[in-house]
Parts: structure tokens; C-alpha cells; sequence
């Protein structure tokens, strides 16, 4: 799918210096100096921050990412020395996500695979990035042997409604995990400590295990292809995938990446995972639980809100991890912010699709008593068929025997149907 985002950026340019990963048998972390930004009050307490957890500078500003394995050794490669800083320094979600950077010089302390360097720079002007790569370079090819498929686990609906995909039709994944708190259920898991808590850093482990299949659990608002890309668009879309897929068969790997729950919408999604894997659903941990996280005023968690309202459309009691107060506030909250958003600048690309959903199972479920409040506010065009069917037009190589099982909860469709020409299919 293709919408475009008009949003731009000013030009400024950022350095950021690569220094050389910290390697043990349990810890994968890179550290990286900016230069060139902003000093401010923010800044200034971020630096103190990194000096006192020991890894920063007062007078630079220094970033680190990687992963601490719990109860496994990494298996380290020099291929994802190249791979994994520049994938997390170019992606939109990186440091350069949500700032006034558009531009920046990356410069690597130690010699980097010059395929990668490129496939990264390419990757960074999908994102709207203009990214300059300078330092040492080599080319190589890497003889990993890969077997099995693994699955990089958050917890959620998708992944958790993923593994009960992936036993039912006779697959054994290895699963991989940031944090204990995901896995309450599943004593097998691999488990680490993500160390800047971004996407990336919940995502390697698993890649790096030496599967020959590696399965993401994205749903179809990941998979929507937005100018530039919007921040989960490289592990959520099956174009994106397959593109890394051949850049790591060029580097004499073979690993085939997938999500097959990406032609899906979230809603769907749920009704599956409680539907069919009740045992999978039991420990669902998509949202904090509002008694175990304190949520600042006037800054609610939308993402609670949509897991709340797909959970309601399918009569699934919402309340452990959002009360009915909290539900109503949030609701309000969503509701004034949508009726504004043609008087702005529409909506954020990487939130397009969920915010449509959530618009039509508010529509559709607007005679209900907890939506009293908003109900006479709630326009007819908010109602989208879509958000009841599979996308398969999406993935057309999709495993038959995960169709199967999808078309037992909701009908194909060819297309994603549209009302205007606010937004575009790419199929």
C-alpha cells in the first residue's frame, strides 16, 4: 500500500561517529558520538544521565544501543558489525527519528562490508534521509550455516497470535524476547535486555540466531508504503523484507524474512488470538496495566485505546489493562483529535491505518453505553469496510495453510477500497 507524506523536515546535518562494537558471549552494544547538536536543557540532562549510568560525556553527546542475552550466548559475526549500526543509524526510528535532522555524516571507527554500506544509504533515502557513509570498507562472503525458523517475540497480539500460527500448521520456532514480562507462558524463550529499548534492539536477537526463516509479527498498519518510509515499514512490509532477504543472500547467507501477519488488520488479528490460541491470548501484554504504570496527566496511551476498541468490537473484556474511566478519557481524547485533523496536517503516516480502524469500530460501536459521551460527535464516514477482511493482495505469496486459517474469520478482498484520492495502493 502507498499513501504519501507531504511533512518535511528543515536540513540540518548531524556527525555521528561509529566507535567499535563491546562483543562478549552475553552483550552486543555499540556506542556512537553526535556532534552537531543542539545544547540545550534536554540535552544537558541527557548527558548527565550517560555520564552517571557510565558510558557518557559532558561535553558529547553519546548514544548506545544493543542487547544483554539472559540466558543464551550471542552468536557474533563481523557481518552484523556493519549491519546492525547502520540499520539502527538510518532507519526512521533511529536518532535521527522525531528531531530537526534530516541529514547526517556517519563515520565509522573500524572497517565496514561496502555492500552494506550502500543497501544502508539507499535505505536512508527511502526514509527521507540523506546519509553520507565514510570509513575504512571491505567486501566478503560470510559462510553461516542457517536452519530452522525463529520468531522475534513481543508479547502482543500479533506475535502471540503469530506462534499459535506457527505450532497449529507444524512449525517449532525458536522465539526471541526483550524482557521476561513477555514470556510468562513460554519457558523456552530466549531472552534479553534491550538496551536503547528501540525496535532494532528487540529485533537482532533473533536475527542473529542462525535461522534460515525469520517470522516478524507486523500487522497490516506496518505494511503501508508511505514517501518517505514510515518508521516500521523495513520489518513490517514483505517488499522490504525480501529486499534484505537479498542482501544477506549476497553476502552468502541464506535467511528468507517474513511477516505473515501483515495482511491483516489488528482488529482481526485479536479476534484470532482469542478465538483460537485462548492459551496464547491468556497473556497477552500489548499495553502497560494502567496499576503498573503511572501515566502522566494529560498524556494518555493511545495505543491502549486502540487495543481496547479492537477488543470491544469482538465483546472481549478490555478492563484488565484499561479501566472504564480511563477508556472513556482516552476515547474523548481520540475522538476530538480525529474531528481536527483535516484542519491540520492529516494524519501521521506511521499511524494512518491504525487511526482508520480505530475510527470505524467507533462508528460501529457508537451505540454502546461507554461511548455515550462521543456518540452524537461520530461522523458516517468514519465507517470502512476494510478493517473486516484480509489483504492478501499485500503478501500474494503468502503460506496457503495461514490463508486457511485466516479466511475462517474474515473474507478476501482484492484491494483496500478508498473514497478519494488521499491515498494510493501500491500493490
Amino acid at each position: 500500500m502507498d499513501i504519501t507524506n507531504t511533512r518535511r523536515r528543515r536540513h540540518t546535518m548531524l556527525m555521528i561517529e561509529v566507535l567499535p562494537p563491546i562483543k562478549t558471549k552475553n552483550r552486543y552494544e555499540f556506542r556512537c558520538i553526535l556532534k552537531g547538536k543542539d545544547f540545550n536543557f534536554h540535552e544537558a540532562v541527557y548527558r548527565c544521565k550517560s555520564v552517571i549510568k557510565g558510558y557518557g560525556s559532558l561535553t558529547e553527546s553519546v548514544i548506545r544501543f544493543g542487547y544483554i542475552s539472559k540466558n543464551f550466548e550471542i552468536k557474533h559475526s563481523e557481518m552484523w558489525d556493519s549491519i546492525y549500526p547502520l540499520c539502527f543509524l538510518t532507519r526512521n526510528g533511529g536518532p535521527l527519528y522525531g528531531t530537526k535532522y534530516n541529514q547526517a555524516q556517519i563515520r565509522f571507527k573500524y572497517p565496514i562490508l561496502e555492500k552494506v554500506r550502500k543497501f544502508y544509504i539507499e535505505r536512508a533515502a527511502n526514509f527521507g534521509l540523506s546519509i553520507d557513509v565514510e570509513g575504512p570498507t571491505y567486501d566478503r562472503s560470510f559462510e553461516i550455516p542457517t536452519n530452522g525458523t525463529v520468531l522475534a517475540f513481543g508479547g502482543g497480539k500479533d506475535s502471540r497470535m503469530l506462534l499459535g500460527l506457527l505450532e497449529e500448521t507444524g512449525y517449532d520456532p525458536e522465539i526471541y524476547t526483550a524482557g521476561e514480562e513477555n514470556v510468562p507462558d513460554i519457558k523456552k524463550a530466549k531472552i534479553v535486555r534491550a538496551i536503547s529499548g528501540r525496535l532494532l534492539d528487540r529485533i537482532m536477537p533473533a536475527l542473529m540466531s542462525g535461522s534460515k526463516t525469520f517470522m516478524n509479527g507486523c500487522g497490516l498498519g506496518e505494511a503501508v508504503l508511505t514517501h518517505p518510509w514510515m518508521a516500521y515499514y523495513d520489518w513490517g512490509s514483505p517488499r522490504s523484507l525480501q529486499e534484505f532477504s537479498s542482501l544477506m543472500e549476497s553476502l552468502g547467507v541464506s535467511i528468507k524474512l517474513q511477516a505473515p501477519v501483515c495482511i491483516l488488520p489488528s482488529n482481526v488479528i485479536q479476534e484470532i488470538l482469542f478465538k483460537r490460541y485462548p492459551h496464547l491470548y491468556k497473556y497477552q501484554l500489548s499495553v502497560p496495566n494502567p496499576r503498573l504504570f503511572k501515566y502522566r496527566q494529560g498524556v494518555p496511551i493511545e495505543k491502549n485505546l486502540h487495543v481496547s476498541l479492537c477488543k470491544i468490537y469482538h465483546g472481549i473484556d478490555f478492563t484488565e489493562h484499561c479501566s472504564e474511566k480511563l477508556f472513556k478519557r482516552l476515547l474523548k481524547i481520540f475522538v476530538s483529535d480525529q474531528l481536527k485533523i483535516l484542519e491540520t496536517s492529516g494524519f501521521l503516516p506511521h499511524r494512518e491505518y491504525f487511526d482508520r480502524e480505530m475510527r470505524c469500530i467507533t462508528f460501529r460501536m457508537r451505540e454502546h453505553s461507554l461511548f455515550r459521551e462521543v456518540r452524537g460527535l461520530i461522523p458516517d464516514d468514519w465507517n470502512d469496510n476494510w478493517i473486516d477482511c484480509i489483504h492478501t493482495y499485500v503478501y500474494p505469496e503468502i503460506n496457503p495453510a495461514f490463508l486457511k486459517i485466516y479466511k475462517e474469520y474474515a473474507p478476501e478482498v482484492s484491494r483496500l477500497p478508498t473514497k478519494d484520492n488521499s491515498y494510493r495502493i501500491a500493490i
